[in-house]
């Protein structure tokens, strides 16, 4: 089935007439089809002997011109595009419609995954005459939605509708819009919570959807469809409780473990960073290297997210703070930095 049928002439924008790389210009006929035409509306122009190939193009100016009739087939002039003098019949002078567009890509079929594709990249440009239509409606919507899943249906997250053509719905390649950093800005008061309630509503329905969602502030507590967990407070430790959810140590990062064991004002803080470090890093290894996953060696940071035994790590920074060597009748530390100065990080 193509992706576009165009069997109404009220799609119909105009006909090709100026072909500059991506720069695109419209022939527009009458004052009814250039109302069809809005600033960063999208349209699309088929291709001449590329089965179901179709180009896609944004819309960057629309001009209303007048034009005399000796000069109507040149390039209008910069005095024309910007004058809004009626025509004067007199003189020969006739209106001069014309739509600006830049393409932005161009959506085939792929005969190998049997759908249509879309790909920003440009094989071919329009030729002269080629017909132009308006995205809109049910045309609009059947592109976005396979710009969004490119064929992933299930994967489609729908967002609502869009401002450019309300009777169209929106929607997003859940898998790509949740592995990306995206914002949601707005004043307050704006639907700034709504907007994200929204989209965790939709997300909620796609297949395999985990979403961990941080409420620090409690806007999102009426989520039916969301499991509600708290992690514990001091007073709420050792405590058992469907709700609340105790994260191991070991997914903390260098920083915040260290905050944990050393005092940075102490003189030998330097001393037990590099030593409780090492410690945990021999740990990690250790883990990696029981679990055969000596392939992942090879991409491991200390921060990686790996368990390992805080008993062990502690142990091995007493054995540090005790160690002793025999040199020459006398017992001297085997690091003279180390030795007696990890008292309180061995605890």
């Amino acid at each position: 089935m193509p992706i576009f049928e165009f069997t109404d002439e009220a799609y119909l924008l105009g006909q090709v007439r100026q072909v500059d790389t991506r720069k695109i210009t419209i022939l527009v006929k009458n004052d009814n089809d250039l109302r069809k035409a809005r600033v960063a509306k999208l349209v699309t122009i088929a291709l001449y002997g590329a089965s179901d190939s179709w180009l896609i193009g944004i819309i960057d100016k629309v001009i209303k011109s007048v034009s005399s009739s000796s000069d109507a087939n040149k390039k209008e002039s910069a005095d024309h595009e910007e004058s809004a003098e009626e025509p004067d019949t007199d003189s020969g002078e006739q209106i001069l419609n014309s739509v600006h567009l830049t393409l932005v890509g161009s959506v085939r079929w792929n005969a190998y995954k049997s759908q249509y594709l879309f790909s920003r990249s440009i094989q071919h440009v329009p030729e002269i005459d080629s017909k132009c239509y308006v995205l809109r409606d049910a045309q609009l919507e059947a592109f976005m939605k396979r710009l969004s899943n490119q064929g992933e249906q299930a994967y489609s997250l729908e967002l609502g509708q869009y401002t450019i053509d309300e009777s169209a719905t929106a929607y997003l390649d859940g898998n790509k819009f949740f592995q990306r950093h995206a914002a949601i800005l707005g004043s307050t008061g704006s639907g700034k919570s709504w907007a994200v309630a929204s989209i965790l509503e939709s997300a909620a329905k796609l297949p395999s959807a985990n979403l961990v969602v941080f409420d620090l502030h409690g806007e999102y507590n009426a989520l039916s469809y969301a499991k509600h967990l708290r992690i514990p407070g001091p007073d709420e430790l050792g405590t058992s409780s469907e709700g609340l959810l105790y994260l191991p140590y070991w997914l903390l990062n260098v920083e915040e473990m260290q905050s944990m064991f050393i005092d940075r004002s102490e003189f030998s803080a330097h001393n037990q960073v590099m030593v409780f470090q090492d410690a945990v890093i021999a740990e990690k290894k250790s883990t990696l290297r029981k679990a055969d996953k000596d392939e992942v060696l090879n991409a491991f940071t200390l921060d990686s997210p790996v368990p390992f035994s805080l008993k062990n790590v502690i142990e091995s920074v007493r054995l540090l703070n005790e160690e002793m060597i025999w040199v020459q009748s006398l017992y001297y530390d085997k690091d003279r930095n180390i030795s007696g100065k990890l008292e309180n990080l061995a605890k």
